[in-house]
């Protein structure tokens, strides 16, 4: 082999590592974060029901969900066979269906706050509204504090509407909403932007170059052999 073959075949070696280093270090999906909070708000209270929702307007970015923290600290944890969903929120900010309740439940009793992780991927939708629901059997009360206040911490353009902002549902009452500048649950979304995998134009420069390079060989090598 001569020495310009194995110059190109060593240059190639580094060109397909730099090109795969480069097309993993391209846009990805950003590490899981906060996504909207109001934790840090002070605790005044708690709405009860056999669901309490706190409302979410997702921004043009869509969100993979990991995890609702909220806190439960006026009553010390989750009501026995207390569950997680999340349920579409109606064009006039009322409860809908249940979307996705694949949810496993822990609680930290020295802070106060119930952690509903997601077993499954699920993605909140750009441009839409979602009802965060704690959900009880059916004749079980559940509590999720909440604040007087109505200020919050948010990422990735995700807000929580002005009105209809919270909800409780009562046995013989129905749904009973309260609007954001009435006070906020205390919770906490987390996850990330739905964003695909894409090629920086520096890595697909690398693959070229590398595509360029051992035709050059090959032509070099052919050229000396005729």
């Amino acid at each position: 082999m001569t020495d310009i073959q194995r110059s190109a075949r060593h240059g190639l070696v580094v060109l397909v590592v730099l090109g795969g280093w480069a097309l993993r270090m391209g846009p990805q999906a950003a590490h899981a974060g906060v996504v909207v909070s109001t934790l840090g708000l002070p605790n005044d209270d708690t709405f009860p029901g056999e669901q309490v929702g706190a409302a979410i307007q997702i921004g043009s970015t869509p969100i993979d969900i990991e995890s609702v923290v909220y806190s439960q600290a006026r009553f010390s944890g989750p009501a026995p066979g207390e569950t997680f969903a999340i349920f579409s929120r109606n064009a006039d900010g009322t409860v809908g269906s249940s979307l996705f309740d694949a949810f496993a439940l822990t609680y930290d009793s020295a802070g106060g706050n119930t952690t509903a992780t997601a077993t499954s991927p699920f993605t909140l939708q750009a441009n839409t509204s979602y009802w965060l629901m704690m959900v009880e059997t059916p004749g079980t009360f559940g509590d999720w504090d909440n604040s007087l206040s109505f200020t919050y911490t948010n990422n990735f353009d995700v807000t929580i509407p002005d009105s209809n902002a919270s909800v409780s549902l009562v046995p013989g009452e129905g749904y009973l909403y309260a609007n954001a500048n009435e006070g906020l649950q205390l919770f906490q979304l987390n996850g990330s932007p739905a964003i695909a995998v894409v090629a920086e134009p520096s890595a697909l420069a690398l693959a070229t170059t590398g595509g360029t390079l051992v035709l050059g060989a090959f032509w070099h090598r052919r050229g000396r052999e005729k």
